[in-house]
């Protein structure tokens, strides 16, 4: 998964209530809120909470992504360096 930062401000959440603008070079800037999204300045938010949901999913499915995806989510914060070489094992 090649994530999209030229075309959209991405938003990252962790579950503690926080909300955070993802950069190019992956680091975080907590903000207080998610701008709207509009057709020329369009917003993409991922929620952390929702990858463990498609965790459990893609384990009891052997369902495979692609290392490029299982590296961003690592860099991201979403899942955690052992989990990212269990899933680039596969």
């Amino acid at each position: 998964m090649k994530i999209p930062f030229e075309k959209y401000t991405i938003y990252v959440t962790f579950g503690d209530d926080k909300i955070y603008e993802l950069k190019e070079d992956f680091s975080k800037e907590l903000v207080s809120e998610i701008k709207v999204s509009t057709p020329k300045n369009p917003t993409l938010v991922l929620h952390k909470q929702q990858l463990d949901y498609a965790k459990a999913f893609y384990k009891e499915n052997s369902i495979k992504l692609d290392k490029e995806t299982w590296n961003n989510y690592y860099k991201i914060g979403f899942i955690t360096l052992d989990e990212l070489k269990e899933f680039n094992e596969k």
